[in-house]
Order: C-alpha cells, then sequence, then structure tokens
C-alpha cells in the first residue's frame, strides 16, 4: 500500500503541462475553440497566420545593398 502512495506522490511532483509541438502550440495560445477536426486544424486561418509569422521571425534577414 505504501507503495501505491509514494508513486502517487511523485506523479503530483511532476511536470503538470507537457511541451507541445509548435504546430499545435498555435492552437493553445488565443484560440478560443475548444476542438478542431483534422479538417479545421489543416486549413486553420490563425494556425497558418501564426505558422508564417514564425517561419518569417525565424529566417536571417538578407544583406544589404552593396555599395561599391
Amino acid at each position: 500500500m505504501g507503495k501505491i502512495f509514494t508513486r502517487l506522490k511523485q506523479l503530483l511532483r511532476g511536470p503538470v503541462v507537457a511541451d507541445l509541438p509548435p504546430e499545435l502550440a498555435q492552437c493553445e495560445d488565443g484560440c478560443r475553440v475548444g476542438e478542431c477536426s483534422q479538417g479545421k486544424w489543416i486549413s486553420c486561418k490563425n494556425r497558418i497566420r501564426r505558422m508564417r509569422e514564425e517561419i518569417r521571425a525565424s529566417r536571417p534577414t538578407p544583406p544589404g545593398p552593396v555599395n561599391g
């Protein structure tokens, strides 16, 4: 019986929230829809917009014009 309580205590002390992959993090942050079907998720304008913003932000800025 003691082992059960010890294990339960370990589980409760562990992390409560798991890390989300970036494609799902878009849905968790600021989306009002509780759950989407796969079709709605694929075409979700909010998710697509935020992923584009993330991609643009991660690209290096191109060098400026070269004066010569």
